[in-house]
C-alpha cells in the first residue's frame, strides 16, 4: 500500500507529499507533475502508446484500463490501473490465465492473552559510546579526557550511576538522556558492552591484516569497516553474506514462533526494511501516522483493481506480485478497521513532525489491537 499510495499521488499531484506522496512538502502540493497526451484516435490509438511506455508492451488487463479510462478520471486513472499491475512492476511475459482460486485462511490460532512484543529500535547513524556511558573515578577516565581532550565530559556533567563486577566502579550518562538513568536505577535497564558483528569467535591472530582484515586463519564479516554493510549485518545477523538472502533477525524469529502455532505479525513502521522480513512470515510495511487510509484510492478503484489481482499468471513473477498486492489490500484495510476501535492507555498527542514518536503511538496502537487481530506475538520495526 505505501508504494501504491506513492505512485499514485505522483500521478494525482506530481512530485509532493500529498495524499502520501513521494516528494518534499510544497504549499501547492506539487513540485512538478506528469502529462499524457492522448493521441489522434482516441483510445485505441493511446493505449498502445501507453502500454509501450509503462510495461514495455506487455499489458494484459486492457480492459481493466479501458475501464478506468472511461468509467472514472480519464487518463490520470487509466495510468493508475496500469501501476497496479503485475506487468508494470515485473518482468517477462505475464501468461495471463483464468481466475485465481481464493486464499485459504490462515492456520494460526491466538487471542490477546499472553501476548508479548518484540521492538527492534534500529539507530541507524553512529554512536559515540565513550561519550554516551562515560567511565568515572578509575584509570580508564584518565585515558578517555587525554584523548577526548576538550570535549571529554566533566564528572559534574553527567548522570552517575553505580556498576559492579566492572572495571570502574562509577559510571556517567550523557547529559540529554536523564530518562536511561531513571530506567537503570529502576532495573528497568542495563548496557552491554562490546557489542558487534561476528561469525566465529576470533583471537587477534585470526582475524588477518588489511582494511578488510583478510588472510587469517578466521572467518570474519563482509565489509567490517563499512557502514552500510554492518548496518544490514545488525539487522540479518548473518555478517558473513552481503546481501540479505536469509532475511531478517526479527523476521526469522517470527518464523520460529509461527512455526509453534502461534498467530505471528511483523511489522516495520518505518518503510522497506530487512529486519523483520521472514521467509514465511512477511514483514508488513506500515505508515508511522495511524490516522490516515491505508489505501485511500481502493474503495473508489475496488473493481478495477479486483479485477487485475484477481486474474491468474503463469509468469510466477507476476503470480506473486498478484497475490501479494492483494494480500496487502485486504491486510492494511482490516488492520486499519480494527485500530479504529484501539484505545491507548496512555494520553499520547503528537504535534509537529516527531517520526520515532509517531511509530512508537502506531505500534502501541497496534499491540492495543491484539485482541480484534487474534495477535498471539509482533515483531516491531523502528527507526
Amino acid at each position: 500500500a505505501p508504494f501504491a499510495n506513492g505512485m499514485v499521488s505522483l500521478i494525482d499531484h506530481g512530485l509532493a507529499d500529498c495524499d502520501q506522496g513521494f516528494g518534499v512538502g510544497v504549499t501547492d502540493c506539487s513540485s512538478g507533475g506528469f502529462a499524457f497526451q492522448e493521441a489522434t484516435g482516441g483510445m485505441s490509438a493511446s493505449l498502445p502508446e501507453l502500454d509501450l511506455l509503462l510495461t514495455g508492451g506487455r499489458l494484459e488487463a486492457k480492459h481493466a484500463v479501458q475501464a478506468a479510462c472511461h468509467q472514472r478520471n480519464g487518463w490520470k486513472d487509466a495510468q493508475k490501473a496500469m501501476i497496479f499491475t503485475p506487468e508494470f512492476n515485473t518482468m517477462g511475459n505475464p501468461m495471463a490465465g483464468g481466475v485465481r482460486p481464493p486464499s485459504p485462511p490462515p492456520s494460526q490460532t491466538g487471542s490477546g492473552s499472553g501476548y508479548k512484543a518484540v521492538v527492534m529500535l534500529f539507530l541507524k547513524g553512529g554512536m559515540d559510546s565513550f561519550q554516551m556511558l562515560v567511565p568515572m573515578d578509575c584509570p580508564l577516565y584518565d585515558e578517555y579526557t587525554t584523548v577526548r581532550r576538550s570535549i571529554s565530559l566533566l564528572p559534574d556533567e553527567v548522570h552517575k550511576i553505580q556498576a559492579q563486577n566492572q572495571p570502574c566502579s562509577e559510571f556517567g550518562i550523557h547529559p540529554r538522556l536523564p530518562f536511561l538513568k531513571e530506567l537503570y536505577d529502576d532495573d528497568q535497564l542495563a548496557f552491554v558492552n562490546d557489542v558487534g558483528s561476528l561469525v566465529e569467535p576470533l583471537t587477534p591472530d585470526m582475524i588477518g591484516t588489511g582494511f578488510h582484515a583478510k588472510g587469517g586463519t578466521g572467518e570474519t564479516c563482509q565489509g567490517l569497516f563499512s557502514h552500510a554493510d554492518q548496518q544490514r549485518a545488525a539487522e540479518t545477523l548473518t555478517c558473513q553474506y552481503s546481501t540479505a538472502e536469509f532475511k531478517g533477525a526479527g523476521g526469522r524469529m517470527a518464523d520460529a514462533v509461527a512455526a509453534k502455532d502461534f498467530k505471528t505479525q511483523s511489522f516495520s513502521l518505518r518503510g522497506q526494511a530487512t529486519w523483520p522480513q521472514g521467509f514465511d512470515v512477511s514483514g508488513e510495511v506500515l505508515g508511522s501516522n495511524g490516522g490516515e487510509s491505508a489505501f485511500p484510492e481502493y474503495e473508489r478503484l475496488k473493481d478495477i483493481i479486483d479485477n487485475i489481482t484477481g486474474t491468474q499468471h503463469g509468469n510466477i513473477y507476476c503470480e506473486e506480485y498478484a497475490k501479494r498486492f492483494q494480500q496487502s489490500i485486504s491486510f492494511n484495510l482490516g488492520l486499519e478497521k480494527q485500530l479504529e476501535n484501539a484505545e491507548l492507555q496512555t494520553a499520547y498527542e503528537i504535534s509537529g513532525y516527531h517520526p520515532l514518536r509517531s511509530q512508537f503511538k502506531q505500534a502501541a496502537t497496534l499491540i492495543s489491537a491484539r485482541v480484534d487481530r487474534q495477535g498471539g506475538g509482533g515483531f516491531f520495526f523502528f527507526e
